[in-house]
C-alpha cells in the first residue's frame, strides 16, 4: 500500500542519497568547499522535508520546529556554497544563526502559533535564500574560466519561485504546497511529491555537471595559459621532453625556438601576446608545440625540423606578428633564438638552455633570429657563423 509516510520517507531518501553522492564526489576530487557545502545542504533539505511532511506522525514541535530548522540550515548552506563558487567566504555565524533564529522565533514568538504563519515565514526565508543563490551564481558567471553558471541560476530561480508561491498561497493547501498536513488524496500527494523529486534530481544533475565542468576547466587552466591559449611552461616541459626523447630514438631532429617580445612603451600588452599566439598557430604544424614561457616569452617546438627550416619559419613568424601587431595598434618587436636537438641529444632542458643562450646573443649580433652554434660560446655571434654551422643540420 502506497501511503503518505512511505512517500515522504522515499522523498527524503532521494535528497539524502543525492547529498551523499555529492559528498563522494567531494572525496574523490580535490575536495572543493562549494561541493562539500552543497552535499550537506542536500542532506539537511531532505531531512527537513521529511520532518515537516511527517509532523502529524511525530511529537509536537519536531516537524514544525526541528524540521524547519533543518530547512533553514540547508538554505544558509546553499547560499554559502553559491558564494564559494566566487571564492567568497560566508561567515559561519550566518549558517549557525539561521536555524537558531527560527527555533527561537518558533518557541517564543506568538505570531508563529499559526501553521499558516509558520509556513509563510519559512517559505519566505527559503525563497530569499534561493534567490541569493541565483544572484551569486549570476555574478560568478565565467569566474575563473569560461564556465557558465546559467543552469545553476535557472535551478535556483525555479526553487525561489516555488517557495515564493508557497509563501503567498499556502493557506488551505496540504503539504507540500501549503501549511496543512498531508491529506488522504493519494494522487495529489503522489503528483506533488513526484514533482519535488524531479526538481531535486534536476538540481542534483545540474550541480554535478557544473562541478565536472569546473574541474575540467581547472585542469585545463593548469596546463594552458588563459591569455594566449598556449601551454604553460610546466606542461610544455613535460610534453616536450617526451617528444624529444621519441625523436632521438627514431633518429629524427627537432628544433626549439624561444621568442622574446618587447614593446616600445616598455610593457607588452595582452593584445600583443594574443596576436603572437594567433600568428604562431597559423604557421605551426599540428605536431608542433607552443608555450608561454614567461611574461613576454614564448617557445615553439618544431617537430621533424632542421635549423635552416626553423630559421625561415621563425623569421616569417616574426614578420607576420610585427605586421599584425602594428595593424592592431599594439606595436611590438620580437627576436628569437633557435637550437636543434642534434646538439643536445634527448636532453630537453638542455635544448631550452641552448635556445635561450642563442636568444640572449641576439642582443649583440644585430639579427632578430639567431641559431645556436659553437661559435656563440666563443662570442662570435652572427649570421655568417650560423651559415658556417649548417654542417650539423
Amino acid at each position: 500500500m502506497l501511503d503518505m509516510p512511505t512517500m515522504i520517507v522515499a522523498t527524503c531518501c532521494v535528497a539524502v542519497v543525492q547529498g551523499l553522492l555529492l559528498l563522494f564526489f567531494w572525496f574523490r576530487d580535490n575536495r572543493p568547499p562549494a561541493l562539500a557545502l552543497t552535499s550537506v545542504a542536500f542532506v539537511c533539505f531532505g531531512v527537513g522535508f521529511a520532518l515537516i511532511g511527517g509532523r502529524q506522525f511525530l511529537a509536537a514541535g519536531v516537524g514544525g520546529g526541528v524540521g524547519v530548522a533543518f530547512m533553514f540550515l540547508s538554505g544558509a548552506l546553499f547560499v554559502s556554497a553559491a558564494r564559494r563558487l566566487r571564492r567568497k567566504r560566508t561567515p559561519a555565524l550566518f549558517v549557525i544563526a539561521a536555524p537558531l533564529v527560527w527555533l527561537s522565533a518558533f518557541m517564543f514568538w506568538p505570531a508563529l502559533d499559526s501553521a499558516t504563519a509558520r509556513s509563510t515565514f519559512f517559505s519566505t526565508f527559503m525563497a530569499a535564500c534561493f534567490f541569493m543563490c541565483a544572484v551569486e551564481c549570476w555574478r560568478g558567471r565565467g569566474a575563473g574560466g569560461q564556465i557558465s553558471f546559467g543552469p545553476l541560476v535557472a535551478v535556483a530561480l525555479t526553487f525561489s519561485g516555488l517557495f515564493t508561491l508557497r509563501a503567498f498561497f499556502n493557506e488551505g493547501l496540504p503539504f507540500p504546497l501549503g501549511a496543512l498536513p498531508p491529506d488522504g488524496n493519494i494522487w495529489f500527494n503522489l503528483i506533488s511529491l513526484g514533482v519535488f523529486v524531479l526538481l531535486s534530481m534536476g538540481a542534483f544533475l545540474v550541480v554535478g555537471l557544473t562541478h565536472d565542468r569546473l574541474e575540467a576547466e581547472r585542469s585545463q587552466q593548469a596546463i594552458v595559459d588563459p591569455v594566449t591559449g598556449a601551454l604553460r611552461r610546466a606542461a610544455f616541459v613535460l610534453q616536450g621532453a617526451r617528444i624529444i626523447a621519441r625523436h632521438h630514438e627514431d633518429g629524427r631532429s627537432a628544433c626549439l625556438a624561444l621568442v622574446a617580445l618587447a614593446a616600445p612603451s616598455g610593457e607588452v600588452a595582452d593584445g600583443a601576446l594574443r596576436t603572437f599566439a594567433r600568428a604562431a598557430a597559423d604557421l605551426l604544424k599540428p605536431t608542433d608545440l607552443m608555450a608561454r614561457m614567461g611574461p613576454n616569452e614564448f617557445a615553439c617546438l618544431l617537430s621533424d625540423a632542421v635549423i635552416g627550416d626553423a630559421d625561415d619559419l621563425v623569421a616569417t613568424l616574426l614578420e607576420r606578428f610585427e605586421r599584425a601587431a602594428a595593424d592592431a595598434d599594439v606595436p611590438t618587436l620580437a627576436r628569437a633564438g633557435i637550437a636543434s636537438s642534434t646538439q643536445v641529444g634527448n636532453d630537453f632542458r638542455g635544448l631550452i638552455q641552448t635556445a635561450d643562450h642563442a636568444l640572449k646573443n641576439t642582443r649583440f649580433s644585430g639579427v632578430r633570429v639567431l641559431a645556436w652554434h659553437p661559435a656563440l660560446e666563443r662570442g662570435g655571434a652572427g649570421r655568417a657563423d650560423v651559415a658556417a654551422a649548417s654542417g650539423w643540420q
